[in-house]
């Protein structure tokens, strides 16, 4: 019983991961614009 439950967390905590990934690169991706428009601004 405890084995498919360990199963279903690995699962869970690769999805959460997955996550956390796409937001850093969402955030980085606005970090450039910021940049960007930083620039222009100057």
């Amino acid at each position: 019983m405890n084995d498919p439950k360990f199963i279903k967390r690995k699962k869970s905590n690769s999805k959460k991961a997955i996550v956390l990934l796409i937001l850093l690169v969402i955030v980085i991706i606005i970090w450039n614009y910021l940049d960007k428009i930083m620039e222009l601004i100057f």
